[in-house]
């Protein structure tokens, strides 16, 4: 079976997320925190009526099987290192979902200036091999600083003993310094009807070559990949993520939740896609 042939079948049950996409059904979590850029991370509780402001806040109350809900808006997250000087905007270590709304939810940094070499906008660090992180209809901005976009694994005491497991479904990548997609340095990794409008390409990936999975996905560039499956290369966005240059309407992998046809490419696309 393949990589991807695999995942499939531990797609979360979608739902309808009120006219603005596609989103994961929140009754399937034992808990769910909501943040709001109207929160408070002192006297918030991680409800609907009085969620927290960072997500890095939400973090601290979940366990493995737990989602956060992140509500409409930007939400800048504060750089903490992950291994000597290096950022993270957003280290994410324990097996969660985190969920944005449709095309409306920005995940960027405080930052106000290029953080060290190889900081990174997302670490997702797993101590165990079973589990994964995932994210949902997100939008990750780099803010126009020279960070990766995502990284794959951690360093403590100088030595790489936590592997990941991450998965991105229907989320957007915005670079317009020098980020990089992915870096990897643990177990797979995998993107689904995502859209990345990024300055540089490049997909490192320590160890066994392949650690990554493409499908469905939108590119603003071009590179190549042992497990790429029905990707677009070379397009052009409008600001909401629609492809305005290339072939991205019913030719890709699986189907769309919205009207059960033959999968579009991107975010517009697949388990979770937005709505115009």
């Amino acid at each position: 079976m393949s990589i991807l042939g695999g995942i499939l079948g531990m797609l979360r049950e979608p739902e309808s997320g009120g006219g603005g996409g596609f989103t994961p059904d929140l009754g399937q979590y034992n808990n769910v925190y909501y943040v709001a850029t109207t929160g408070n991370d002192s006297t918030g509780t991680g409800t609907t009526g009085n969620p927290f402001l960072t997500i890095a806040k939400a973090l601290t109350m979940c366990a493995d099987g737990d989602a956060i809900k992140l509500g409409v808006g930007t939400f800048a997250e504060a750089p903490a290192a992950y291994y000597l000087t290096r950022m993270s905007a957003l280290l994410v270590t324990v097996a969660v979902d985190i969920i944005g709304e449709p095309g409306e939810t920005v995940v960027t940094s405080t930052a106000s200036a290029n953080p060290p070499q190889y900081s990174v906008l997302v670490s997702v660090n797993m101590p165990n091999l079973t589990d994964y992180i995932n994210f949902y209809n997100i939008i990750f901005d780099d803010n126009g600083y020279d960070w990766y976009a995502m990284y794959g694994g951690a360093y403590l005491a100088a030595s790489p003993v936590i592997l990941c497991r991450a998965q991105l479904f229907n989320c957007a990548f915005i670079s317009t310094a020098t980020a990089r997609i992915i870096y990897t340095n643990g177990e797979y990794n995998n993107c689904f009807n995502c859209s990345f409008n990024l300055f540089a390409f490049a997909v490192h990936e320590n160890g066994a070559a392949g650690k990554y999975a493409w499908q469905n996905c939108v590119f603003s560039g071009t590179f190549t990949h042992i497990n790429k499956t029905t990707c677009l290369d070379n397009a052009t966005f409008d600001s909401a993520f629609n492809v305005t240059v290339g072939t991205w309407i019913d030719v890709g992998t699986g189907t769309d939740a919205d009207d059960d046809t033959q999968a579009d490419l991107g975010v517009y696309g697949g388990t979770y896609p937005w709505q115009p």
